[in-house]
């Protein structure tokens, strides 16, 4: 459930100790952050993965929230943990790939995508960002699916 308070009608003390004020961990979208967007986006990527006792979708979050920020490596090496332990969880897969396909870096994304796609073959999503990947830039298709 997501609810949207106004600031400065007596709820700015409720908002200040539980309100996400850019990123909620269950409506993200990778590749959806903009770079002016990164420092309030890291500060609450890390109340995520701290809240969530290190969520995958809280740490994915934060890795785009770094690499935005210009963090790249730190982005990356957050990535490789991930990558290492092997989730079972075809989404991040396409989070990471999307994150990666938003930064330019095409092959790694598609190889990102074909890891959901080793997992879900149906996924459109990791069909959508394979293909988006591997196309010419003149040729890749639209908005995902």
């Amino acid at each position: 459930t997501v609810i949207y308070l106004p600031e400065g009608r007596g709820w700015d003390a409720l908002i200040a100790r539980d309100g996400y004020q850019l990123l909620e961990p269950s409506l993200f979208l990778a590749g959806g952050l903009a770079p002016g967007q990164a420092p309030l986006a890291l500060q609450e990527a890390e109340r995520a993965v701290r809240d969530s006792h290190g969520a995958y979708v809280a740490r994915v979050m934060r890795i785009e929230a770094l690499a935005k920020a210009g963090r790249r490596r730190e982005a990356f090496a957050d990535e490789a943990a991930i990558l290492a332990e092997r989730p079972a969880l075809q989404h991040i897969y396409v989070y990471l790939g999307m994150i990666r396909l938003g930064l330019g870096d095409r092959r790694e994304a598609a190889d990102r995508f074909r890891l959901a796609l080793a997992m879900n073959p149906a996924s459109e999503a990791a069909r959508w960002g394979l293909q988006r990947a591997t196309a010419p830039p003149a040729a890749a298709p639209g908005p995902p699916p």
